[in-house]
């Protein structure tokens, strides 16, 4: 290990150690500025990540990463297709947010369109098997009047 070369500082004026032969500035400003750099930084990418823009590129990045779905796809699905409604409960979404779920064929990995929250799990804790739904429905229609007791809650 080589040792650093003592002469003066540019930034505190001082006769100290430089860590390369043509630094202008001594190890130690050298270490301030870098620490101060990466402080800075890190604010930086803090304050776009929290940003509508930082926010709208981490949803796009996550759909292309996640469902192989550029911003096109979506917007053409979202819009065009779906008109920007659940098209199960036929609720407006919002075209960003928590309230919104790309549902998707978890087989296939193909995306099927853009749900609401709660009918992207609805259909999730049936697997998305068309028969249990159907099932479900039947036995909802079917026990819409024949309600066997009146259950009050306790309070």
């Amino acid at each position: 290990m080589t040792k650093a070369k003592e002469r003066k500082c540019e930034k505190c004026n001082l006769i100290k150690p430089h860590k390369h032969g043509n630094s202008a500035w001594c190890i130690d400003c050298h270490q301030v500025y870098k620490m101060d750099w990466q402080k800075r930084m890190t604010q930086r990418k803090t304050k776009y990540a929290k940003s509508e823009k930082g926010k709208t590129h981490r949803r796009c990045h996550h759909r292309l990463k996640t469902y192989n779905l550029s911003q096109k796809e979506y917007s053409l699905i979202f819009y065009r297709r779906q008109r920007g409604k659940c098209p199960i409960c036929n609720n407006l979404l919002k075209e960003y947010g928590r309230e919104q779920a790309i549902d998707h064929d978890h087989q296939t990995g193909r995306v099927r369109g853009v749900l609401c929250r709660l009918c992207n799990r609805g259909i999730g804790f049936f697997n998305d098997d068309t028969v249990r739904l159907k099932r479900a429905i039947r036995y909802l229609r079917g026990n819409k009047h024949k309600a066997t007791h009146n259950i009050a809650c306790a309070t």
